[in-house]
């Protein structure tokens, strides 16, 4: 059986997944804000995106999985579809067992894409009763009595960020683990993984629980340490972000990371509220950095890309391993303890902050990366250098030495990054 690992970010990528956002995504397009987008967007200009995405990474050999297809490897979508209920509406008891059973089976019978579709939408089927009066089948001649019913969908909160693969779960080089989304929003997409996971992998290395938080973007293997980004630990209450200290330390004392070091990164709130002061910007600091990721990335060993503010202005908790497992050494500055270790770090232009350090590491100094583009489409020079300065550090970027434009896909609050999850890293 294929082993589904990362020890290391700058590792060979061989296999990652993906979901195409399907409409799921429509509750984020109409109503962004509670389904934690951006702004609207059109899900078809998004899906030619995310499809030249696909394409440039099988042009670099890298395997790619669909969401869809893990699940049906495994015969899981028959328990996912489970979950889809069927209600009715002034129809006979005695006709509801078996409309039940017609319903089910046409379940069962849909392409995957759109099984999983339905389940992302947390549907409810309900079937309602004839609304003409009498004997519907004296007054229509020939007509069955479920010809003259009516049937709604309706949708319990669509997990519009559903083609964020990266959250509902961590891989580490132990494997899978599973995570626990911080918001209700999110918190569906879990189940769907774990069932994508059973699919290929039949199992799990842990499960964090409901009332612990933390989302796979939090996550960047380096090696011999991990980075895990967590929520500040003091003055949190008004900084909501994703993972939690707590949520970190049970995967610690699950031993479910498999690297010596481990530094508990705080998100930093204060460096960025101050850097959005300095250039004249009011914006939600808990949204742009979110993630780990949001700010910071690894693009080959020993060459990190970065908000340098944000990079030199936080505290890392350093954890290292012995015999009776992690223990906490000490606190200090994250780019100090990024310097300590020969990391050169490049910085991110404050205009760029939305997708410089949301690019996939393909291998030892070789990214996927998202572009700004022009207004014809066309990735422009003058609002990417932080890719040149990655080409000036010897950074190979795909496609082209420009990367992607991604204008639709990141107005969910997202990049490339955030878009995929390594199934398999080979050193």
């Amino acid at each position: 059986m294929t082993e589904y690992t990362a020890q290391a970010e700058y590792h060979d990528l061989e296999s990652v997944r993906v979901h195409s956002p399907g409409f799921e995504t429509f509750a984020g397009i109409i109503d962004p804000e509670p389904n934690l987008f951006r702004s609207n967007f059109s899900i078809e200009a998004a899906q030619a995106e995310h499809q030249r995405v696909v394409n440039t990474l099988q042009d670099e050999g890298v395997e790619v999985h669909y969401l869809e297809e893990n699940i049906a490897s495994g015969n899981q979508f028959k328990s996912l579809l489970e979950e889809v209920e069927i209600d009715f509406e002034n129809i006979d008891e005695t006709r509801q067992d078996d409309i039940a059973k017609q319903i089910r089976s046409q379940l069962q019978s849909l392409a995957d894409s759109e099984k999983l579709q339905l389940v992302a939408c947390q549907t409810t089927i309900v079937r309602h009763g004839d609304s003409i009066d009498g004997d519907s089948e004296t007054q229509l001649s020939g007509i069955q009595g479920d010809r003259i019913d009516k049937s709604s969908l309706h949708f319990a909160e669509p997990l519009s960020n559903l083609y964020f693969q990266r959250d509902p779960q961590i891989v580490t080089a132990e494997g899978p683990v599973l995570a626990s989304p911080a918001f209700s929003t999110r918190q569906g997409e879990v189940d769907i993984a774990r069932a994508a996971w059973e699919g290929i992998a039949g199992s799990i290395v842990c499960d964090v629980p409901a009332d612990l938080h933390i989302e796979g973007g939090d996550y960047i293997p380096c090696g011999d340490f991990g980075l895990v980004g967590i929520a500040p630990t003091e003055g949190n209450e008004n900084k909501q972000l994703r993972t939690s200290l707590e949520a970190a330390e049970y995967l610690l004392d699950h031993d479910a990371f498999g690297h010596d070091v481990v530094g508990l990164v705080e998100a930093p709130y204060d460096a960025d509220k101050e850097s959005h002061r300095e250039n004249g910007k009011d914006v939600e600091s808990a949204m742009e950095i979110m993630h780990l990721d949001t700010w910071f990335n690894v693009a080959a060993d020993g060459i990190a890309v970065g908000r340098e503010k944000l990079v030199n202005n936080t505290t890392i908790h350093v954890y290292e391993t012995d015999e009776t497992g992690y223990t906490k050494q000490q606190e200090m500055n994250f780019g100090d303890f990024l310097r300590a270790r020969d990391y050169t770090i490049i910085p991110v232009e404050y205009e760029e902050r939305a997708i410089a350090t949301n690019f996939l590491t393909l291998g030892d100094g070789k990214v996927l990366a998202a572009c700004f583009a022009d207004d014809n489409g066309n990735p422009d020079t003058e609002r990417n250098k932080t890719i040149e300065r990655m080409k000036d550090a010897g950074i190979e970027v795909v496609p082209d030495g420009k990367g992607l434009p991604i204008s639709e896909l990141r107005s969910g609050y997202g990049g490339i990054h955030c878009m995929t999850t390594p199934l398999n890293r080979r050193s």
